[in-house]
């Protein structure tokens, strides 16, 4: 089967399915086209190595690439990044044309604004196939990060956003949640399938083990004062759906404590977060720049537990942050702040405990549960973590149920 894979974000930025997705549908004897934007994210500018241009053809790891022109922005202007989806879904309308020509199944991936039009062009002058993979629910998931707060805006967008999903032909979402609410839009259930995001780096973080092996600084970040000191890690987007405030709140009320937090990542509330932190004097968190994928898996070993944080929101409610998977697949406590999926997820692979997001005392509460925990009991839930996602969550049963998804619509 030929195959275009339409997504505004691809490797090297973060991305869960992404360039793992594309490689094993070849693997299994699919041609794949990727047509994708020049990375910025999540920084708003260009990676090293990278110049803007009309088009850029680029083979990533035995995957064809064509990058399409967009504008670049990740910071906090609800215009630059409404211009940064726009940009990016002109260019991919335009040179989709004749780069999708052929294929017979599209894959739309990430944000509706990056490729209603694209997939307009491609469902309804082509009559091609699409299949829209949903990672969040929009507009609800801009409300909650505070991009979006007219309500004639949000009704406009959600029409749009409903338009699009009742174009597709299949989609793909992350949990059941998702599943439920876009059933409620008036989306038929039949077209709807749950394919959890898996860990990117499978195998590297399924096999990590511990090690030494990181640089000066970040190495004493991670050294403990006595046995009994406790290293908790979050790892990833620092950005305002992650109310990253309130952990550092309940962190620096623990300073009496033997425990620390180190924050591991970039967006676009790092700043901020640093300015806070130091004006709280909370001396017992850390902050580490982004790593690689390739390589944060040696920061996330080292931990005791690693700390997942959303925002208490109805539009994030049902969202399972991608880091979820990896924080599983290297075995690892988890600390959940969140309700709804993650929680559910969480509590039925008995990996780690569940508290109350945005709640100072309930985020203290479940750090102390945890610290009363023993060694084995800590242990016990990381070898859950990892069993639990090799047995639901792997990108074999991610790429096989999409394989299901493509032929049913082919």
């Amino acid at each position: 089967m030929k195959i275009g894979y339409l997504t505004q974000w691809f490797q090297p930025e973060p991305n869960p399915r992404g360039l793992y997705l594309a490689k094993e549908l070849q693997n299994r004897g699919h041609t794949v086209k990727v047509l994708t934007g020049f990375p910025n994210y999540p920084y708003g500018k260009l990676y090293p190595g990278y110049k803007l241009a009309l088009k850029k053809r680029e083979n990533l790891d035995g995957v064809s690439l064509l990058r399409v022109f967009l504008y670049p922005s990740h910071d906090k202007s609800k215009l630059k990044r409404a211009i940064n989806y726009i940009t990016f879904s002109i260019s991919a309308a335009i040179f989709g044309i004749k780069e999708f020509r052929d294929c017979d199944v599209i894959i739309a991936y990430q944000d509706p604004l990056s490729y209603i039009l694209p997939v307009f062009v491609f469902k309804y002058i082509f009559r091609k196939r699409v299949v829209i993979d949903v990672q969040d629910i929009w507009p609800e998931a801009l409300y909650a990060t505070g991009m979006l707060k007219n309500n004639l805006s949000y009704k406009a967008l959600e029409w749009i956003c409903t338009f699009n999903y009742n174009l597709a032909d299949a989609i793909a979402v992350i949990s059941n949640g998702f599943k439920e609410r876009l059933v409620r839009r008036g989306i038929k259930p039949e077209k709807i399938s749950v394919i959890y995001n898996w860990c990117l780096d499978e195998e590297v973080f399924l096999n990590a083990k511990e090690t030494d092996d990181l640089p000066g600084e970040d190495k004493a970040i991670f050294e403990k004062n006595s046995d009994k000191e406790l290293v908790l890690v979050f790892a990833g987007n620092i950005g305002k759906a992650q109310g990253l405030s309130s952990l550092i709140e309940a962190f620096d009320s623990l300073k009496s404590y033997p425990i620390k937090l180190v924050i591991i990542g970039d967006g676009v509330e790092r700043q901020s977060l640093i300015e806070y932190a130091q004006k709280i004097n909370a001396n017992n968190v850390f902050f580490i720049d982004r790593k690689p994928v390739g390589e944060v898996w040696k920061y996330l070993i080292k931990a005791d537990a690693l700390v997942v944080h959303l925002k208490k929101d109805a539009g994030l409610i049902n969202t399972i942050p991608s880091k979820t998977q990896t924080y599983m697949a290297v075995g690892k406590p988890i600390l959940m702040m969140q309700n709804g999926d993650a929680a559910r997820l969480i509590n039925d692979a008995g990996c780690g405990i569940v508290g109350e997001p945005e709640n100072i005392e309930d985020i203290k509460k479940t750090i102390k549960i945890f610290m009363g925990l023993d060694e084995t009991e800590r242990k016990t839930m990381g070898i859950n973590a990892r069993s639990y996602y090799t047995a639901h969550l792997s990108s074999s049963i991610g790429i096989r149920n999409f394989e299901t998804l493509f032929r049913l619509i082919h």
